[in-house]
C-alpha cells in the first residue's frame, strides 16, 4: 500500500509503503529522504495568521456571546504569537479579553515578544493580507484592513523561491497579550489557577504521542495518559460554558485503524493522495474529551473529507452532554 504525506495545507511529501497498525495511529507520516524547499519553509514557519479561520470565527463569536464582559484565555503551543494576534483582530472589543500565551520553546516566545513576522504569499493562504484585492468575501476584506492597520511593513525577503514580506506588529494590538515559556501539562496552575473562559491547544496533541515505527504517532500507553491528564486539568480550569479549542491537522484529527480488528460500525474511509484507507470515526482524543464531559460546538474540515470537532464546550450546570460523531462527507 502506498500513502503520500499530506497535511492540512495541501503540501505533499514523498510516497512510501505503510502497513496496517495494531493500535490507532495518527497521520503524522514523516517523510524519508531530502525535504523539498516548500517543506523546509513550512517547518520554519510553524504557524500563520488566521490559521483555520473557521475554528477561530466560531470561538470568537461564542466567547463574545457567552462572556460579554470579558474573560481570560490561555493559549498553549502559541508558537510566535500569530494565533493570539489573530484573535485580537477578530474580537469586537479585544480589551475585554486577557490572552495569556505559552510555548515550551524559548526561541518562539522571544520571537513573539519581538513581534516581527514573515507573511508568505503562497503556502498558508495569507496572500489576502498582502493584497486586499485577493480577499474573498466581507470577512477577509475586514481582516486584511485590520492587518494593515496594526502592522507596519519592514521589508521584503526571498525565501525558498517564495515571495515573503516582513511586518512588525504595533504595540496597540498586543497590550492585552502576555507571552511566557510554559507547558500545557501545568495548565492547572498557570495564570494563578483562576477560572478561564477558553483554553487553546491547537495542532499540538500529537507531540505527546509516541512515534510509531512506520508512520505517525500511536495514541496508546503513556501518551494517551498524558493527553487524558491535560483534558482533565483543562476541564477543571474552565468556567462553566468555557471552551477547549483544538486544531484540524491530520496528526490530531485522523487516526488510521486496523479494519480487521475494529468493528465496521466504528470505521470510516478517507483518501490520502491516491489510496483509500480505513480510519476511526471517532478518534481517541475525541473519546477522552467526551468522556470528561465536553460537548462539540464547532467543526472544521480536514483533508477535504471530514468535518472534525475543534471547539469543545464545558457544559453549564444541569446541561445535557451531547456526543460528537466524526462527520464524513465522503462515502464510507
Amino acid at each position: 500500500m502506498k500513502i503520500s504525506r499530506i497535511n492540512s495545507s495541501g503540501v505533499y511529501g514523498q510516497t512510501h509503503k505503510q502497513i496496517a497498525p495494531k493500535d490507532p495511529v495518527s497521520f503524522g507520516i514523516y517523510v524519508r529522504g531530502e525535504e523539498s524547499a516548500s517543506r523546509k519553509f513550512q517547518h520554519k514557519y510553524t504557524s500563520w495568521f488566521f490559521r483555520d479561520l473557521a475554528t477561530l470565527d466560531i470561538a470568537v463569536n461564542y466567547l463574545e456571546k457567552t462572556f460579554p464582559k470579558g474573560t481570560t484565555i490561555l493559549d498553549y503551543a502559541c508558537s510566535n504569537g500569530q494565533e493570539a494576534l489573530s484573535l485580537n483582530m477578530m474580537f469586537k472589543d479585544r480589551n475585554k479579553y486577557l490572552i495569556q500565551c505559552y510555548d515550551t520553546d524559548e526561541k518562539s516566545i522571544e520571537d513573539a515578544k519581538r513581534g516581527e513576522y514573515n507573511v508568505a504569499t503562497e503556502i498558508f493562504g495569507e496572500e489576502f493580507l498582502l493584497y486586499n484585492n485577493d480577499a474573498t468575501g466581507k470577512q477577509q476584506k475586514e481582516l486584511a484592513n485590520k492587518f494593515e492597520q496594526f502592522f507596519d511593513k519592514s521589508g521584503d525577503i526571498f525565501d525558498h523561491h517564495l515571495s515573503t514580506k516582513k511586518f512588525k506588529v504595533k504595540d496597540s494590538l498586543k497590550d492585552n497579550i502576555n507571552f511566557e515559556q510554559g507547558d500545557i501539562k501545568n495548565v492547572d496552575s498557570a495564570a494563578c489557577g483562576q477560572k478561564v473562559g477558553a483554553i487553546f491547544f491547537r495542532n499540538a496533541f500529537y507531540h505527546m504521542l509516541e512515534r510509531a515505527e512506520t508512520m505517525g504517532y500511536k495514541c496508546t500507553g503513556e501518551g494517551k495518559t498524558k493527553i487524558k491528564d491535560v483534558i482533565d486539568k483543562a476541564y477543571t480550569r474552565l468556567e462553566p460554558g468555557g471552551i477547549f479549542v483544538m486544531g484540524n491537522c491530520l496528526e490530531d484529527s485522523i487516526f488510521r485503524a486496523n479494519s480487521a480488528a475494529v468493528p465496521e460500525s466504528h470505521l470510516a474511509t478517507t483518501v490520502l493522495r491516491d489510496c483509500r484507507v480505513s480510519i476511526l470515526k471517532k478518534t481517541p482524543i475525541q473519546e477522552m474529551l467526551e468522556g470528561r464531559g465536553f460537548t462539540p460546538i464547532g467543526y472544521s474540515t480536514v483533508n477535504d473529507d471530514f468535518a472534525v470537532p475543534t471547539v469543545w464546550k464545558k457544559p453549564f450546570k444541569g446541561e445535557i452532554k451531547k456526543t460528537a460523531p466524526l462527520k464524513n462527507k465522503a462515502a464510507v
